[in-house]
């Protein structure tokens, strides 16, 4: 009788670490991709591309411990990579939403015939796309539902009446704490171009801080639910990709001089405090233990070459997509058209627009924003099942 009990425990054992085993392959599957680097400017290394990739996955809410990039990037040819999120250090609820959008990918048809992802087209549809953006990062789905994370973010309250943002007046509400993680802003946009005490907030633009430091961005509508872009009748804040672009990972200070108003604090203590909640931010980076380079203040860019790269390539770009020489009849014809320059990084050279480029070759690609930036006519949820 006691060897059958015995042989019971022993098989129960046996099975619950074969379905361990089971689960954690079905797991590193599931958040596993291919993704191809196209080359789009003849400077461009690989070294940049994967500084690129560590960024915009740390924008993503990614930790990106000391060593891992040996096993979040495994090497397949000379443009290709495994990229493995598992191993990135994303939470449960990220790589949840995450196996969703690489499944969708994966079963594509241009997938399934290349076997791999353009890495633009792989962020357009995680950090870029706003209902993915936000589901990754685990953003409050509503306004209330961030007050309730954070209930002192308006402890401290400044009128913005002149900004490079804000068509509108807005409140801008915060706190500051040595600890950034319990920061966060909240921007009240208001109807008015001047402040009037009686008037509701028309949105609501919010910023807090991520377990690994960087920023998440989040845009509600009146009502105080999620939406992908400011409105810009108010505001030019757009996407959430708008805002890391302007913010590079910071508190910004004010672009412009701004009228104070009676009853709120003054332009000198709100620069002040900025100061301060930059200089938490950047104690708490230095203790972090992360494969991010905080102090390379212009390794952010290369986030920005990746998806700009890709929604406006250059010649060399779109051959190597399409893997036809530039000197081929359809790379020639296709330089004959019109072409512009990108005024931020001329380097780039003369390029074309995404959706060009897409319609030229009518390849079956999974569909992407239509901006990174701005409000766009077409905005995927593919996490809508």
């Amino acid at each position: 009788m006691r060897i059958q009990v015995k042989r019971l425990k022993f098989f129960v054992m046996l099975m619950l670490m074969a379905a361990i085993f089971v689960a954690f392959l079905s797991m590193e599957n599931e958040t596993s991709i291919r993704i191809k680097w196209n080359k789009a400017y003849a400077s461009e290394t690989e070294e940049e591309v994967i500084t690129g990739m560590l960024w915009s996955l740390s924008l993503l809410g990614a930790e990106l411990p000391e060593g891992c990039i040996p096993q979040v990037f495994h090497k397949k040819g000379a443009y290709e990579f495994d990229l493995h999120l598992h191993k990135a250090g994303f939470n449960t609820q990220a790589l949840q939403a995450l196996q969703v959008i690489c499944d969708t990918i994966q079963n594509s048809n241009t997938y399934q015939i290349e076997k791999a992802v353009d890495i633009g087209r792989f962020l357009l549809l995680t950090i870029h796309s706003a209902h993915h953006y936000y589901q990754i990062t685990g953003a409050p789905a509503t306004y209330e539902e961030f007050n309730r994370r954070h209930p002192t973010h308006t402890s401290k309250r400044f009128v913005i009446l002149a900004s490079g943002v804000s068509k509108r007046a807005r409140i801008v509400n915060f706190n500051i704490d040595s600890n950034p993680l319990n920061m966060a802003m909240a921007a009240w946009q208001l109807e008015d171009t001047f402040y009037n005490p009686g008037s509701k907030p028309v949105e609501y633009e919010c910023v807090d801080i991520m377990s690994n430091s960087q920023l998440r961005f989040m845009t509600y509508d009146h009502d105080g639910d999620l939406q992908t872009a400011s409105d810009s009748l108010y505001t030019n804040a757009g996407k959430p990709g708008k805002c890391m672009w302007c913010h590079e990972s910071h508190f910004q200070h004010l672009f412009y001089p701004t009228p104070e108003v009676s009853g709120f604090i003054s332009t000198k203590q709100f620069q002040q405090y900025m100061d301060s909640a930059n200089s938490h931010l950047h104690s708490y980076r230095d203790k972090l233990k992360t494969e991010i380079k905080f102090k390379n203040k212009q390794d952010h860019t290369l986030h920005e070459l990746l998806y700009i790269s890709f929604m406006e390539p250059s010649l060399m770009r779109v051959s190597h997509e399409v893997n036809q020489s530039t000197s081929s009849t359809a790379m020639r014809k296709l330089n004959k058209t019109d072409k512009h320059v990108y005024e931020e990084f001329p380097f780039l050279g003369e390029l074309f627009y995404r959706s060009f480029i897409d319609s030229c070759f009518h390849k079956d690609n999974i569909r992407v924003p239509e901006s990174v930036r701005e409000k766009s006519g077409f905005e995927p949820n593919y996490l809508l099942k």
